[in-house]
């Protein structure tokens, strides 16, 4: 037992840092419409055209209506993104499995405010990438292993119910499953039933979800909120329009971080590839264009650069640059990894982050919160990268003792001031939010209480709902506000009348 609790110390310790954040972020945005009776007015319809977010949506009023359950589901599915992202990885230094979990914290903090920060986006964006990295644990466990009956059925079970929360990881999900199929084929081998019950389940799983009549009413541009394309501009104008101004920069351009990351592995991989064929020097022009495109978007993004600014056609010409560097990281892993199976993995997941948000090219709304898969996947490109070229060993190889321990050491307390740093913010939030609409200012001759927002509201959905919407409104019945009461809300640091 000792054993265990030592090796897995470190996962203990990201298991209490979520149980903390998840006991202390207050609800926002949509959180209160699920606590609330639209809630339950959506639930006794089946959310009959809303979505076919069915679990999605049932997960979220069980996490609004039940602290105790909100926090150890929330602990357990973001414990669990790492763990799995270890699992996929297959690295177990402290020091390459820190750096994996100082990535998922470096997050922009844009898809943290949507997904982490928010109990409405977790309960659809952090649980269905937990289910889809929990598909591929099973996938590469079972490759070869018999699976029981009951296994097969509990399988089937999961794979047809992580379609039923969020819709382009149901659609990522069925080609997922009709790419281990047809990759099994073309390999020759046999198909196990394991992956025929993935492709069968993932099916009735997405056809159940799209059964849902909301989906006709977004086809037919009858629904107000979610939209396919427009009706006055044609498909490419529309993918066009996408790609330049919004897609490209949450997708690619926002990321610097991995980005820097991403150009170093790839050069190290081609260097280590250069010096066993030296007739392929040529290969060494790829590092050049990454790390300016690299530092272009740490530019960019550190110092909120609006691309727009510049034109539609820097626009074009800042797309164009984001593909190439999609595309030469993958022509470097097609040239430089020798070894197919790494190879074809390598690939697999650099696609797969671009192609799990391909749908958002002509669905609306796009927002950060739907790049968290994307995000996920890049770092399980970063990591695989990283341990083909077994850095974790070499580090530690070439390193004195003292300074391994004084590397590891700098590490943790990253982590340590990041978790810290997340917690004191959401326990500020919570703070307030507890007590704001009691402290608020009342004019009694116009009817109107003045709130304060959220102090850290960036790291938070909608903490203060903009006027005359529907957060407005379920923000009311939270807080047992009169429904013709007007609210308006300050800065913090304002004050009131």
């Amino acid at each position: 037992m000792k054993k265990i609790v030592k090796e897995n110390m470190f996962v203990i310790f990201i298991a209490f840092f979520y149980f903390i954040i998840g006991a202390l972020i207050p609800l926002s945005g949509d959180d209160w419409t699920w606590a609330g009776q639209t809630g339950l007015d959506r639930l006794s319809i089946w959310f009959d055209n809303y979505n076919g977010r069915y679990l999605g949506n049932i997960i979220e009023m069980l996490i609004t209506r039940f602290w105790i359950i909100r926090v150890i589901f929330y602990t357990i599915i973001n414990t669990g993104i790492f763990v799995l992202i270890k699992k996929i990885i297959g690295e177990k230094s402290f020091l390459f499995n820190a750096c994996i979990m100082a990535l998922i914290l470096a997050m922009p903090i844009d898809i943290y405010r949507q997904t982490y920060g928010w109990f409405a986006g977790f309960s659809n964006y952090n649980v269905s990438i937990f289910s889809t990295l929990l598909t591929i644990v099973i996938l590469k466990k079972y490759t070869n292993n018999k699976v029981q009956p009951l296994m097969q059925m509990l399988f089937f079970c999961l794979f047809f119910l992580q379609q039923l929360i969020v819709e382009h990881m149901t659609l990522y999900n069925v080609l997922l499953a009709g790419f281990v199929v047809v990759y099994t084929l073309i390999k020759k081998e046999k198909v196990s039933l394991l992956k025929y019950n993935l492709l069968v389940a993932s099916i009735l799983g997405a056809a159940t979800m799209f059964s849902n009549s909301v989906y006709l009413s977004i086809i037919n541009h009858t629904d107000s909120y979610r939209t396919i394309g427009t009706t006055n501009e044609t498909l490419f104008s529309k993918v066009y329009h996408t790609i330049t101004q919004n897609w490209m920069n949450l997708v690619i351009t926002n990321n610097w971080l991995i980005n820097i990351i991403l150009s170093i592995l790839v050069t190290i991989t081609i260097l280590k590839y250069t010096k066993k064929y030296t007739e392929k020097k040529y290969l060494i022009f790829i590092p050049s264009f990454l790390f300016v495109f690299s530092f272009w978007s740490f530019f960019k993004s550190v110092g909120r650069i609006n691309s727009e600014f510049f034109g539609k056609y820097f626009l074009l010409l800042e797309s164009i640059a984001a593909i190439m560097f999609m595309l030469l990281i993958a022509i470097a892993i097609f040239i430089c990894i020798e070894k197919k199976e790494t190879k074809i993995e390598l690939l697999f997941y650099g696609f797969s982050a671009i192609i799990c948000v391909l749908p958002f090219l002509i669905l609306e709304p796009l927002g950060p919160r739907c790049i968290l898969s994307s995000y996920i996947y890049y770092i399980l490109l970063s990591g695989k990268l990283a341990s083909y070229n077994t850095l974790s060993l070499k580090i530690e190889g070439r390193f004195s003792p003292a300074l391994m321990y004084g590397l590891k050491l700098a590490l943790s307390a990253v982590i340590l001031t990041l978790f810290l740093g997340y917690s004191i913010i959401s326990y500020k939030n919570l703070r307030v939010s507890l007590t704001r609409v009691q402290d608020a200012e009342y004019s009694a001759s116009n009817d109107t209480l003045v709130i304060k927002r959220l102090p850290f509201e960036q790291y938070t959905q909608h903490g203060s709902p903009f006027p005359n919407s529907v957060q407005e409104n379920t923000f009311k019945q939270q807080f047992n506000i009169p429904k013709e009461r007007k609210i308006i809300f300050v800065n913090y640091t304002n004050k009131v009348y």
